[in-house]
């Protein structure tokens, strides 16, 4: 009898129907730790009322017929200067017509250019927020060798309330404590908050920490963790990616509802919040191509240096 070769039928290679993976961004957090407040003008000028006029001792003490002695009160203006940001893409309509049930190529590409916008901000908000000279001198500190919280010998606790006496807020305002996500890794293993937190075992074993357990240990209103990533690789490149808001920590004076009279650490000068356009561009290839393009104009202000704290390099 004749041996035939083994042969089998293959299936081409084509995608399930309707069935899409995405990868969407997580975590991000600047418009928590530093929300937008709407202005009028694409730059302009607000006042800033100065702390001393409130905590100044000045002696008060009258004679008989004495007239109360005077004080000098006044403001600081600062200055904001909103820039413009965008991003598009083309959807070629060919493309479109042939797309598979499961992938609408035009809201595809819509979440694309919005996830891009977002990260950009991101960027722009921890980089700022993670910039020493932005805050008052005793209101940063950057922590190095037996010190940082990956060590049996930094103390998150202590360290965080020593310098948390010097933040100030607004009565109305929030703290919101941030750390990037390695941060947090490392406190959930940290002597000293496992104790805090009635844990016990070996060093590596993680204590059970919560971010509500968190902001009680820190005098906190809440915690929030930076798990976004950034890819600054050029397109066509390898991808170079990093964790956003990096191996530091920091806490906020955060208004609910911020305005340009409210006392916080800072604000996202906004001009023009996210905005989506779309339009019809009957020029390329056969068919034309649709185009998407989303636009933001804001400025990131530090209202007031001593709104916040910032604990630089806590782990190695």
């Amino acid at each position: 009898m004749a041996n035939f070769p083994y042969s089998s039928v293959q299936e081409p290679d084509v995608p399930l129907s309707n069935l899409a993976v995405a990868y969407e961004q997580k975590g991000l957090i600047a418009d928590i730790v530093c929300p937008r407040v709407p202005v009028t003008l694409h730059g302009g000028q607000y006042y800033k009322r100065r702390k001393r006029d409130m905590i100044q001792v000045t002696d008060d003490r009258m004679g008989v017929n004495g007239s109360p002695g005077e004080i000098n009160g006044g403001y600081d203006l600062g200055r904001f200067a909103c820039e413009d940001y965008g991003l598009k893409e083309k959807v070629m309509r060919s493309v479109t017509r042939a797309a598979d049930p499961s992938i609408n190529p035009f809201a595809d590409a819509t979440k694309r250019v919005t996830s891009q916008v977002m990260t950009n901000h991101e960027v722009r908000v921890a980089a700022a927020y993670q910039t020493s000279s932005n805050y008052a001198s005793n209101n940063y500190a950057a922590l190095s060798g037996s010190d940082r919280w990956d060590t049996t010998t930094g103390d998150p606790i202590s360290k965080v309330l020593t310098i948390k006496k010097y933040l100030w807020r607004g009565p109305q305002a929030r703290t919101v404590a941030w750390m990037g996500y390695e941060v947090f890794v490392k406190l959930r293993t940290n002597p000293f908050i496992k104790e805090a937190r009635g844990s016990s075992g070996t060093p590596d074993v993680p204590a059970a920490v919560t971010l509500k357990g968190l902001a009680s240990l820190f005098m906190v209103d809440e915690v929030v963790i930076g798990e976004a990533w950034k890819d600054t690789g050029v397109v066509g490149s390898t991808s170079n990616e990093a964790l956003i808001w990096g191996k530091s920590f920091g806490i906020a004076a955060v208004e609910a509802s911020p305005t340009l009279q409210s006392l916080h650490f800072a604000s996202c000068m906004s001009f023009q919040d996210r905005k989506v356009f779309t339009w019809a561009d009957p020029e390329p290839g056969l068919e034309g191509a649709d185009w998407v393009k989303v636009t933001q104009s804001n400025d990131i202000e530090f209202v007031a240096s001593d709104g916040g704290i910032f604990l630089a390099t806590v782990i190695t």
